[in-house]
């Protein structure tokens, strides 16, 4: 044996050891992954892969995981799912660089028809629906009771005056 530490293909490939700490939810679109890489703290922002309520089902601290840099605030983070399946995704050091379009799910996450399972867990990339123009809502026939907190609210502005 050498004095040199065994260098592995994965490693050589540029992938290293990620070990997730949280999970955290920003918005219904987009998450935080907080964790540690050679001994730094960090955090990175991916788009959800499966419906909000379900993702701490997919993706968790207890997750294996292992992250590779493509360029700068760009990664690849490869995910050992419950199942035992792996997803690859692209995840971003910064919330905009995820949400500028570039925040789908990596081509090696999309599931093969072999494996049913992922296919159900991983949700679809939609681009952001058309606005659509919704009629103004028709005043009741009854007035609305008015609450304790809305009389407050409107005394105070008569005190305070026309702004």
């Amino acid at each position: 044996m050498t004095g040199q530490p065994t260098t592995y293909d994965w490693q050589r490939a540029g992938w290293q050891p990620f070990i997730i700490e949280a999970v955290t939810g920003i918005d219904k679109d987009y998450l935080k992954l907080t964790g540690i890489r050679q001994g730094q703290h960090l955090s990175f922002y991916l788009r959800r892969i499966v419906t909000h309520h379900q993702h701490h089902q997919v993706l968790s601290e207890h997750n294996l995981a292992q992250i590779k840099a493509l360029s700068d605030g760009h990664f690849q983070l490869s995910i050992l799912l419950p199942q035992g399946s792996p997803i690859t995704l692209d995840v971003y050091s910064l919330l905009a660089q995820a949400r500028d379009g570039r925040g789908t799910p990596a081509a090696s996450a999309k599931p093969s028809p072999a494996d049913k399972r992922t296919a159900s867990l991983i949700k679809p990339s939609n681009r952001r629906r058309p606005n659509v123009q919704r009629e103004p809502k028709k005043p009741t026939e009854h007035a609305a009771a008015t609450t304790t907190m809305a009389l407050a609210f409107r005394k105070a502005q008569e005190r305070q005056g026309p702004s």
